[in-house]
């Protein structure tokens, strides 16, 4: 699998830009069932990847929907208000610093629509703040988790085990290690999320 290829094209349909990696809880399930994590040179190419997070706080969207769907819902309804064309929908977005939209897709989750800064996408989109079917994640914790998954799968490790979280965390990743880990809360919650997520279990909001 071409990890990079995959976080970058990510299926989405134009002009829709979103970061599946940074947002999706069911995309990222998926994404670490494929990664490969063998050989150096694939390290490097999930350390890359997860650079695409960034440093920061994010939404992350823990519905039912795919992430494609998403998209598609939210390319659907600028094309009904004839907002298709790049600069109409700039113009809806309105003057000022980062200007943006809210929609609701079908599962009521919010979606906050902003300018793209990439050639052929420029409807940029991620989770609303606090939506329904959303959780808050810091970035060391979200880039914690996938790690630690991609690793814990390939090597039938176990994802509760602060040993092997530190190692990660501190080998792969280059951040301190923790203190302890809780299932319910945090870090371990996230891995419990990302590790164990289904359409049919998930009960997050």
């Amino acid at each position: 699998m071409n990890t990079m290829s995959k976080v970058n094209q990510n299926n989405m349909p134009e002009p829709i830009l979103f970061n599946p990696l940074k947002h999706h809880a069911g995309y990222i399930h998926e994404f670490t069932r494929e990664v490969d994590v063998d050989s150096e040179s694939s390290r490097e190419i999930l350390q890359a990847c997860l650079t695409t997070i960034g440093k920061s706080q994010m939404d992350l969207y823990t519905g039912s929907i795919p992430s494609e769907q998403v998209a598609g819902e939210i390319k659907h309804y600028l094309e009904k208000r004839g907002l298709i064309e790049e600069n109409l929908y700039l113009s809806w977005l309105g003057r000022g610093n980062e200007p943006y939209k809210m929609t609701r897709i079908s599962d009521n989750s919010i979606w906050i629509l902003l300018a793209g800064k990439v050639p052929a996408r420029w409807v940029h989109i991620h989770p609303g703040r606090y939506s329904p079917h959303t959780l808050r994640v810091r970035s060391e914790t979200l880039k914690t988790a996938i790690a630690v998954i991609c690793f814990c799968n390939k090597y039938d490790l176990d994802y509760n085990n602060l040993t092997v979280i530190n190692h990660v965390r501190t080998c792969f990743l280059d951040l301190s290690p923790m203190k302890e880990i809780s299932a319910a809360k945090g870090t371990g919650r996230i891995i419990r999320l990302l590790a164990n997520f289904s359409k049919q279990e998930n009960t997050e909001k």
